[in-house]
């Protein structure tokens, strides 16, 4: 889960869109639907609507629209304040829970934020989105042993769904079980490929010192998206110098100085040039320097790309 109260918006607004007349559930709507426009004080307009119309009392849905209206506008405490009185008028409803964990989490109340979740979980144990939501908040708060667990519940419930696969991967990862989470990467990489996918898998691939294979997925990176050319090339470089490739990491390096001469460049020219003809000088020194140079990369690429992949729970309510 992340903070994107538009994202919990969509799910609801699907049942109560089209709705005509001043009732709860088309002043909820259009309460809603302003505040996909930007427009605040329409929205207020209609909670108060929403509040005077017939069966308001008990209906979680009122103080859920005043709870979005708050986190619209950057509220977040009176938004956590509006989503409980929703959720204690509608206790184990999972929608009105992941919008009161969204307000809590953005206020840093995270184990409040995750327990509701967990109390959610029980009432409804087969909503893959509220799972996945509970082990985001896990694994924003260091748990990485109970975001597993939520996490496989949810891939048990969606079998094969690449984002969760990516998700638990990076809790298999954080509790050291590579094998698992390049496990869970791989079905990511064939069935949603995304640049921040493949380089993680990359990255895995390489710490297992599976060279082949972290070249093959530096490959499909290549391939995917030009913007990422320069690294994916640096990656087949230094894969090929590991597997003593050295005619093919020259032809890579070689490739690559056409895009980009900067020193990072030239150095793997220059060593799968030397490694090709048997001059290399100190081989030891100069081979942890470029891997040094080049894990620096991958960890600044990492970073510009942290966000490039959307939780599954919000691509699926943008979806339907």
């Amino acid at each position: 889960m992340v903070p994107g109260s538009r994202d919990t918006r969509d799910e609801e607004r699907g049942s109560s869109a089209g709705n005509i007349g001043t009732t709860v559930e088309s002043c909820y709507a259009a309460g809603l639907a302003a505040l996909d426009h930007g427009a605040i004080e329409e929205a207020r307009q209609w909670a108060q609507r929403c509040e005077s119309a017939p069966n308001a009392a008990g209906d979680p849905r009122c103080a859920a629209l005043h709870g979005a209206i708050a986190a619209e506008a950057g509220d977040h405490e009176r938004a956590a304040a509006h989503f409980r009185r929703a959720a204690e008028s509608k206790p184990g409803d999972a929608l009105v829970a992941r919008q009161v964990s969204e307000a809590l989490a953005a206020q840093g109340a995270l184990e409040e934020a995750a327990v509701l979740l967990e109390r959610a979980a029980q009432y409804d144990r087969d909503d893959p989105n509220l799972l996945v939501d509970l082990g985001y908040l896990r694994m924003t708060s260091g748990d990485e042993t109970a975001a597993r667990s939520a996490l496989e519940r949810a891939a048990a419930l969606r079998p094969g769904d690449a984002d969760i696969a990516r998700y638990l991967a990076q809790a298999y990862e954080a509790l050291g079980d590579l094998a698992q989470a390049v496990a869970g990467l791989a079905i990511a990489a064939q069935q949603r490929p995304s640049p921040r996918v493949l380089t993680d898998l990359a990255r895995l691939y390489l710490r297992l010192e599976r060279y082949a294979d972290a070249e093959a997925a530096f490959g499909a990176l290549d391939r995917l998206d030009p913007e990422h050319r320069v690294f994916a090339h640096h990656g087949l470089t230094w894969c090929r110098i590991k597997r003593r490739d050295w005619r093919g990491a020259l032809d890579v390096a070689l490739g690559t100085t056409r895009l980009d001469r900067f020193d990072l460049t030239t150095a793997f020219l220059a060593y799968a040039r030397d490694g090709l003809f048997g001059t290399v000088a100190e081989e030891k020194r100069q081979e942890a320097d470029l891997a040094a140079r080049f894990l620096a990369e991958l960890q600044e690429h990492d970073e510009l790309h942290r966000d490039d992949v959307t939780p599954v729970a919000v691509e699926e309510q943008k979806g339907g």
